[in-house]
């Protein structure tokens, strides 16, 4: 059986039951970009190191930020999923977004954003 995209993400991203390769692949990049971005926090929170590799830091910063920024909107989107069987909450974008989940994985790029896009003072 044939089934669409949105559903293999909302599987993916949503459902704690499907141990499906895609699945399982989705879930272990997503937890490896979740270990080592706190490896990178920490690995740079010694000063020498900071100082040295600030080029690095800045493109990893920004590899991560769009990772978790793609993983929210993925998240958001297949939240609405509506199977056959019509299950779904009309609501459930708006349910997963305000979910604790969901103000999370906000939370996980939204500071760095609002510094990019934000005029600063200097």
């Amino acid at each position: 059986m044939s089934h669409s995209v949105k559903y293999l993400f909302h599987q993916a991203l949503h459902s704690q039951e499907s141990n499906t390769a895609f699945s399982l692949g989705i879930n272990l990049f997503l937890a490896s970009m979740v270990i080592l971005n706190m490896i990178e926090v920490v690995w740079l929170s010694v000063p020498e190191y900071a100082d040295q590799y600030a080029d690095l830091a800045r493109l990893s910063l920004s590899f991560f930020v769009v990772v978790f920024l793609f993983e929210y909107l993925l998240r958001v989107w297949s939240a609405g999923y509506q199977g056959a069987e019509g299950s779904r909450h009309k609501n459930a974008r708006l349910a997963y977004i305000f979910s604790p989940m969901g103000v999370v994985d906000l939370l996980s790029f939204l500071p760095t954003m609002l510094v990019w896009f934000l005029p600063s003072e200097t």
